[in-house]
């Protein structure tokens, strides 16, 4: 099959694709919840998803949050633009 000859880091990068367009036609179809939300915090929580869309395109991602700072939003959808972010340097 056409999967066979990937490597498992190909394998991962395609899985974290599947994730990350999974998770956007979810936020399309759900109701927006804004809360108090550590940017630290929703950055570490899709880290895995970074790290993964750097080795794709063989960037390296370093974090480092010199001052706490809490923002009002929905945090799906800010994990969600991290992740555009992030995918968006690394091409």
């Amino acid at each position: 099959t056409a999967g066979q000859g990937q490597t498992a880091e190909a394998k991962q990068a395609e899985r974290a694709g599947q994730v990350i367009r999974s998770v956007q036609d979810f936020v399309r179809r759900r109701r927006i919840e804004r809360q108090p939300t550590m940017i630290s915090d929703v950055v570490r929580g899709v880290e895995p998803l970074i790290q993964l869309q750097a080795r794709k395109w063989g960037a390296r991602v370093a974090l480092r949050f010199t001052e706490p700072a809490m923002v009002l939003g929905d945090r799906t959808m800010l994990e969600q633009v991290v992740l555009n972010l992030t995918r968006n340097a690394a091409e």
